[in-house]
Order: C-alpha cells, then sequence, then structure tokens
C-alpha cells in the first residue's frame, strides 16, 4: 500500500512569505489516517502551519494572521472566508479519494465565495487528474464557509487550495 504525504496544503505556498506580524517558529500540525495494518503507527496524511480541524473562531489569532497572510494585502478589519469546521472539511475528502486515484503533483484550485458563505464558483490552475480535479470542485462547491468581511460587512472573497501529492 502506497503511503502519501501530503506536503504543506495549502500552506506550502500561501504561508511562505515574509510577515512581521507572525512568530518566526511555526508549528507543524498534521491530518492522521487510520493505522497501518500490523502496527500502532498512524500514516502521517498531511502537514500545515495552521490548525486543521479549527474553525475561523477558534484559530488563535497568530494562525489567523498566518492564514490571512496567503492573501497580502486584507487590512486588520478584513477577514477572508474560511470553511466552517476547519480545513480538514475540504483537505481530509481530497486526500482519502486521492488514495484510489493515486494522483501525484499539484491540485491548485481557487474558490470564488459569496457574501453568505457559498462557494459559486470553483476554478482549476493545477492539476495532476482530472477525476481528482472535478470531485474537488464538487466538494468545494458544497462546503459552507464562513463569509470573509469586509470590515463590518460581509463580502465575496476567493478562497485558495493547494494540495502537493507526494509517493
Amino acid at each position: 500500500m502506497n503511503n502519501y504525504l501530503i506536503v504543506c496544503l495549502l500552506v506550502s505556498a500561501l504561508f511562505a512569505g515574509p510577515s512581521t506580524s507572525v512568530s518566526a517558529t511555526v508549528p507543524e500540525y498534521t491530518l492522521t489516517s487510520a493505522q497501518h495494518p500490523g502496527t500502532r503507527i498512524r500514516a502521517e496524511d498531511a502537514r500545515s502551519n495552521v490548525p486543521l480541524n479549527r474553525s475561523w473562531k477558534e484559530l488563535s489569532k497568530v494562525n489567523q494572521l498566518r492564514f490571512k497572510a496567503v492573501y497580502g494585502d486584507l487590512t486588520k478589519t478584513e477577514q477572508p472566508p474560511y470553511p466552517q469546521n476547519g480545513l480538514q472539511d475540504i483537505y481530509a475528502p481530497i486526500i482519502q479519494k486521492n488514495k484510489t486515484i493515486q494522483a501525484t503533483g499539484v491540485l491548485e484550485l481557487t474558490a470564488y465565495v459569496d457574501q453568505s458563505g457559498r462557494a459559486i464558483a470553483v476554478t482549476v490552475q493545477k492539476t495532476g487528474s482530472q477525476a481528482l480535479a472535478r470531485y474537488a470542485k464538487k466538494l468545494v462547491l458544497s462546503t459552507q464557509f464562513d463569509a470573509a468581511r469586509c470590515g463590518t460587512e460581509r463580502c465575496a472573497m476567493t478562497f485558495p487550495i493547494r494540495i502537493n501529492f507526494k509517493h
């Protein structure tokens, strides 16, 4: 059975940029799957610089800043859209699906999330598998987001998704 290590989900490219307001020591959070047969060792499916199982409100201010850094130009009063139950609602099913498809390389999508928190469109920038891209698009379109905030108002904004599949 092939083991997958999804290196730095969206954070590999998204959180790599410099930020003076984010701590220099960045913790890693993991997403694990079931134990390998005959062992107690769980497979590490993903690494991220922000917790994958937390909603936006549950993220610390530091982790919110890490995620906001992806956007580069958001002000202190702006907030990006975010999956209501955390990033794992998007990444875990895509990773699980890819265990059967076995695509390699980068899957990169952009979701357009309206002011009500609904993904209304998803575009594919990169993919190693059209089947995986179709699955991911359908999944993201069914995911409920906390809407972006522009000051005190809800607003529409994009949401980036990037996964690097390696064997």
